[in-house]
């Protein structure tokens, strides 16, 4: 029978990522399927996790460019979350640290990296800084406004009077 993932992948993640490295929901739900992928990628004959080898890695994670159509930073990120698991795993199996340092090694593929999406301080605060007459006149759509329930009775009495 193939070795059990079940213990490591328990303490992964839901000790190491959450409690210890704090990481946010979305990352823990991220580094799960990723990791999923990878124990899924082996069927019946996975190894143990100490017995992975850098090889199994990249042949893991060639498929998921050609097959899959993911881009090299979504292969990064997945590489990454193979990566925090064998750091967990170097703590908590000291015997086979060193395996778990060798698979820290596999490089990551080069990618473009993209412009971030946001304005630094100074440009953001002087968007807020420029004067009104600059951005046009402002419009604004106002819902009809709801009358009070006082006064609405008043008006519908005084006209069925």
């Amino acid at each position: 029978p193939a070795p059990s993932w079940r213990e490591p992948l328990e303490y992964f993640l839901g000790a190491y990522v959450s409690r210890h490295r704090g990481l946010s929901p979305r990352t823990q739900q991220s580094y799960a399927e990723a990791l999923r992928l990878f124990v899924d990628h082996f069927g019946a004959d996975r190894p143990a996790p100490h017995e992975v080898t850098a090889p199994q890695v990249l042949a893991f994670l060639e498929p998921l460019e050609r097959d899959r159509g993911n881009k090299p930073g979504t292969r990064n990120l997945r590489l990454a979350a193979l990566k925090c698991f064998w750091k967990a795993m170097a703590l908590r199996d000291p015997e086979h640290r060193e395996c778990y340092e060798r698979l820290q090694a596999v490089p990551s593929k080069r990618c473009s990296q993209r412009s971030p999406d946001y304005l630094e301080k100074l440009e953001l605060r002087g968007l807020f800084e420029l004067p009104a007459a600059t951005t046009g006149p402002v419009t604004t759509t106002r819902a009809p406004s709801i009358p009070n329930s006082a006064s609405a009775t008043a008006a519908s009495s005084s006209t069925t009077a």
